[in-house]
């Protein structure tokens, strides 16, 4: 494949990496001299209709998204001889697999930005009818300027099809990954790719898989029956609002999971920038009802193996002594039955009235010792808890503590605010009340200062209701990206504590304005929240312009130097069309270039910031 030329654009340059279907090669676009990706359909699967459909499938897939954290499609097409090929974006640099592996667990809160990213992804994919079904590691990149991009869209379904987990060759470098739901083969939607996201985030924070076995089979037998080790015992810097979030993607149904990817991107954002916020109180609660859980299956199987134990030890004696002296067996057996009469069953009173509760326990003879609590989700004179779990036994006259529910009584709102958001979660838990929502809104303020509750202070509540937080965050100057490059401009707003999210195309009759942003939004200088996202418009050319080609020798420019092209306009003033650093040495590249009129339109050609060359480029009606 090594320099052949695909629909008489793409050059194959060099081998990337291959997969089951298919191999990747890089590729130079000779339109553009730009790197592109090439994924070419093995020879043998070319005539395979069930190969062929799936590699159509990735194509459609990738045809309907278009976002900057993932690797975009830019061309479909078949050669003569059956050759099928995708030609997607080339991304420079790793897979998080390989940092990983280079660094072992990432710190908290860089694999964060890197899941909110990955997150970003899988949203908009999910917004398209697309369910990934792969994410991995491996399908994560990340270039040389930390750009993340999800890949490999290989084996995604439309969510409106019968998606079912049957792609048996992507088993070995998926399994580590993969839901329950995919490991029984059962029918998989968006909530599998956030589990699948859960044991890529939990792999960045521990530096480890989720689950590890001799075999496939044996992984995916742990998707289904065990619990993770949360990453915070593996890594102590992993807080417990962290801890939840991984754990509550990974949970085994997937409706106890988080209702989409944008939900889960909102909490791990949460978990970074508030790591003391009640995500550590459920994180902690949830950690709690495992060991209870796990503390109640190892009393069953101890009662299991006492009760085995019993009924073999019993027929053992029972038929050793009747065979030895009869009457020493029925001895013997009359003790142990005597011993059996003593020992009753504890029945289950949670949930009962009190009074029904007590009889019930009178009636096994049990000693009984009342406490009374408030319980906000248990009616007053009800039993919550008891402290002999129901199912097992005891002796006749043991003590069982049961726990009542008392009347609830009523508390007045705290004052809240000015404090920090951390402060007024703890006075507010302090008083055995919730925190509710947390509404953010721009504000001159402190940043992550409480600005607004309802119910305002005083107002009379009970306890276990809610107080909503009104909370300050902080305000940015939009700053002004029309006429810069879409690189440029990201690299601004970053610089800002913003994100793009959409960059749409539209057409512009202004040559200048070709491949820069055109129109933004919001608007420039206005107040924004921190993290707020924009969109940009970057110009396409219109129907009025006029194009034509200046090819370019850069023989002597080294990887690492920019070139810069300016078009001299009717002015005599320069205007710059085209800038670009080199990232591999190329002796030609065509540059396109636009004029409103017909002309002869000097340009002048810039390594780094020392001019050059200069030339002439003829405008043509």
């Amino acid at each position: 494949m090594i320099e052949r030329v695909l629909a008489g654009r793409y050059k194959i340059v060099a081998p990337i990496g291959e997969g089951g279907m298919s191999r990747v090669w890089r590729a130079q676009d000779q339109n553009t001299g730009k790197s592109v990706a090439v994924k070419v359909l093995r020879d043998e699967y070319r005539e395979d209709e069930t190969f062929v459909r799936r590699f159509e499938r990735e194509a459609l897939a990738a045809s309907k998204m278009t976002h900057p954290n993932i690797a975009n499609l830019l061309d479909v097409g078949m050669e003569e001889d059956g050759t099928r090929y995708l030609v997607i974006e080339y991304v420079p640099g790793k897979t998080l697999k390989q940092f990983i592996q280079e660094s072992g667990s990432i710190r908290p809160e860089t694999a964060a930005q890197i899941i909110m990213r990955v997150l970003a992804a899988v949203q908009h994919a999910h917004q398209n009818g697309v369910i990934h079904r792969d994410i991995k590691p491996q399908n994560i990149l990340i270039d040389r300027e930390g750009t993340v991009k999800v890949a490999d869209f290989g084996i995604a379904h439309l969510a409106n099809s019968q998606t079912m987990n049957q792609d048996t060759e992507t088993v070995m470098g998926s399994v580590y990954y993969f839901s329950p739901e995919q490991a029984k083969g059962a029918v998989v939607d968006e909530k599998s790719d956030i589990y699948s996201v859960g044991a890529v985030f939990y792999e960045m924070l521990t530096g480890r898989v989720p689950f590890t076995g001799d075999t496939p089979v044996a992984i995916a037998m742990k998707h289904l029956q065990e619990l993770p080790v949360p990453p915070s015992e593996i890594n102590g810097a992993v807080s417990a609002a962290m801890d939840f979030v991984v754990l509550h993607a990974m949970e085994k149904r997937p409706r106890n999971r988080y209702a989409s990817a944008a939900d889960m991107l909102q909490e791990v954002r949460l978990a970074l920038e508030h790591p003391d916020t009640i995500l550590a109180a459920r994180a902690e609660a949830d950690r709690r009802a495992r060991e209870a859980r796990a503390q109640e299956k190892r009393k069953q199987r101890a009662l299991r193996r006492v009760r085995w134990m019993r009924r073999a030890l019993v027929s053992v004696f029972a038929a050793l002594l009747f065979a030895v002296i009869a009457l020493a067996g029925y001895t013997v057996t009359a003790q142990i039955l005597q011993s059996r009469r003593q020992t009753v069953e504890v029945p289950n009173v949670i949930g009962l009235k009190n009074d029904i509760g007590i009889n019930a326990l009178l009636e096994v003879e049990l000693e009984i010792i009342p406490q009374y609590a408030e319980y906000p989700l248990v009616p007053d004179g009800y039993i919550a808890d008891q402290s002999i779990a129901p199912g097992t036994f005891a002796r006749r006259g043991d003590k069982i503590t049961i726990m009542i529910c008392q009347s609830k009584y009523d508390l007045s709102a705290p004052n809240v605010v000015g404090m920090s958001v951390s402060q007024a979660q703890k006075t507010i838990i302090g008083l055995n009340i919730a925190v509710g929502n947390l509404t953010f809104e721009t504000n001159p303020a402190t940043p992550d200062t409480v600005i607004g509750q309802t119910p305002s202070a005083g107002t009379p509540i009970k306890r276990g209701d809610k107080i909503d937080l009104i909370v300050s965050g902080g305000r940015v100057t939009m700053p002004d990206l029309v006429g810069m490059t879409q690189q440029e401009a990201e690299q601004k707003v970053v610089a800002y504590r913003l994100a793009i999210s959409d960059t749409p195309s539209v057409a512009t009759n202004d040559p200048a304005m070709v491949g820069k942003v055109v129109r933004q939004m919001p608007a420039a200088y206005m107040s924004v929240r921190p993290n707020s996202t924009v969109v940009v418009e970057i110009g396409i050319p219109g129907d009025v312009l006029l194009e034509e080609v200046i090819t370019l020798d850069l023989t002597a420019l080294q990887p690492g130097q920019t070139v810069t092209v300016c078009l001299v306009d009717e002015n005599g003033e320069e205007a710059r069309m085209f800038s670009r650093t080199l990232e591999e040495p190329i002796e030609e590249l065509d540059i396109r270039v636009y004029s409103q009129t017909p002309r002869a339109a000097p340009y002048v050609v810039y390594f780094d910031d020392e001019r050059r060359f200069t030339g002439t480029v003829i405008f043509k009606p």
